[in-house]
């Protein structure tokens, strides 16, 4: 994808993964049956094609990198499910 990006002057964060992916995925049966010149031939074509995969402008794409876990009212089972099936049963607390 950097390739493709410097080849046509943009930044690879223009391009999308997933319209690289797509071009790969639609070549790779080609260039395995490929030889020679066409081999080089086929790998400008994929150059080119995932260089026509853009994306737009996508203002605050910043995440923060942390999972955000809610409080839950349950305590943790801390026993083998069956065993807390049957303390339940039985009429005893878990």
């Amino acid at each position: 994808m950097v390739r493709a990006a410097l080849s046509k002057g943009l930044c690879p964060r223009q391009l999308s993964c997933k319209g690289a992916l797509q071009a790969v995925n639609g070549l790779t049966p080609a260039l395995v049956l490929a030889e020679g010149a066409v081999v080089v031939t086929l790998l400008d074509a994929l150059l080119g094609s995932g260089a026509a995969h853009r994306v737009g402008q996508r203002p605050n794409r910043v995440e923060p990198r942390a999972v955000k876990r809610r409080p839950k009212a349950h305590k943790l089972l801390r026993v083998p499910r069956l065993k807390a099936r049957k303390r339940l049963e039985s009429g005893r607390a878990a």
